[in-house]
């Protein structure tokens, strides 16, 4: 009878076992699908970036990446005559490196559009970022080149009256070489573009040493020593 008992109670000890790994493994797998199928809400992820902006940290971080720039420039050039300096070239990029579209942004939620954009870029009234514009300062005061290149369209066959350029002037950039705008309704990437940019400007006899924006697109592909990339959390591109 104790035998029976026992083998009775271990029955049911099983059943009750299987049933709690099957109900454990379930409220796993409910979880599991929520982490992986379930995206951040758009509404909070704004409601962060505007914070992370407003807070100063967004500048902080700029700050950074850019005193770590100017670091490098220093140490790389610091054993060079003027006439070396001169061979060498620094890239920027334009949109959130160079000049900032904050006003925009927030004016559209951080949304898009080709003829709002078009409409701002005309304004040519996008602030400068403070740290790259000291930084650009820095590298022409050792009398190192620059050059720009951009994912703007050249919207003026007369570069002197397009608004990108005057924006750059009065933004307080100045003796650039050279502006790249991306030809309008091209195929080609922004990484393959921008490398094709950077290719052009070495053919021309200089050496890229430092290439600095905001995408992980603006530095690929190679074509300069050392790359940094600025924060952008803002938007994306390929």
């Amino acid at each position: 009878m104790r035998y029976y008992l026992n083998s009775k109670i271990s029955k049911i000890l099983v059943i009750i076992y299987l049933f709690l790994v099957t109900y454990l493994s379930l409220i796993k797998s409910i979880k599991s699908e929520n982490i992986l199928y379930e995206p951040p809400n758009l509404g909070i992820l704004k409601n962060n970036i505007k914070y992370y902006i407003n807070s100063g940290q967004y500048e902080k971080d700029i700050e950074k990446v850019i005193n770590k720039a100017k670091e490098y420039i220093y140490n790389r050039t610091k054993d060079l005559t003027e006439e070396e300096r001169s061979k060498l070239a620094v890239v920027f990029d334009i949109d959130e490196t160079s000049l900032s579209n904050l006003e925009y942004e927030y004016k559209y939620d951080f949304g898009f559009n080709y003829e709002t954009w078009i409409d701002w870029v005309k304004q040519a009234k996008a602030q400068p970022i403070k740290p790259t514009l000291e930084l650009y300062k820095y590298i022409k005061s050792l009398n190192i080149k620059t050059f720009f290149i951009t994912g703007r369209n050249q919207l003026n066959e007369n570069l002197n009256e397009d608004p990108t350029i005057i924006n750059l002037k009065k933004a307080g950039y100045y003796l650039w070489e050279k502006v790249y705008f991306k030809p309008t309704n091209t195929k080609i990437s922004t990484i393959e573009y921008k490398t094709n940019c950077r290719k052009d400007i070495e053919s021309k006899g200089y050496k890229i040493i430092l290439n600095i924006g905001d995408q992980y697109s603006d530095l690929e592909g190679g074509y300069s020593e050392a790359i940094f990339k600025l924060p952008n959390p803002m938007y994306y591109i390929p």
